[in-house]
């Protein structure tokens, strides 16, 4: 099945150029210009012709799914080739920065991790404080 994805850049007043965050914000405004909660539970609105909600989310979800296969909205340019590289690659995923105040050493520590070695620092300090001297064991 073929999608058209200009009539979705039409609905949502972008160019299929534009980037990635100006096409989200786009999709937001226009879904709560549809949304039923805003127009008392009426899915199709004769006064606001153009998608419904729920032709307008899948094709946003067919965008977005076009988006992570090609590193692009559809109907935009194909990025540009290095000459020296023979195949495309993805774009670069974000760096997330750490929250502030945590090293990014610890970053990929989970919980969990954690979790366990507190409970076997706690079992080795029972068994280190809990028997008896090495003297009093003699006598």
């Amino acid at each position: 099945m073929e999608v058209d994805f200009h009539s979705l850049y039409s609905e949502l007043r972008v160019q299929p150029d534009c980037s990635l965050d100006d096409f989200k914000r786009a999709y937001r405004r226009r879904v709560a210009e549809l949304h039923p909660d805003r127009h008392g539970d009426q899915a199709v609105r004769p006064d606001m012709p153009g998608m419904s909600l729920p032709d307008l989310t899948l094709r946003y979800s067919q965008a977005m799914q076009f988006f992570r296969a090609h590193g692009r909205l559809p109907g935009s340019p194909p990025p540009r080739v290095n000459v020296r590289t023979t195949h495309l690659t993805r774009p670069p995923r974000p760096h997330v920065a750490p929250a502030t105040g945590e090293s990014p050493g610890f970053a990929n520590v989970s919980q969990r991790s954690w979790l366990v070695l507190l409970v076997l620092l706690a079992i080795a300090a029972y068994l280190v404080f809990s028997s008896p001297p090495a003297s009093a064991a003699l006598r």
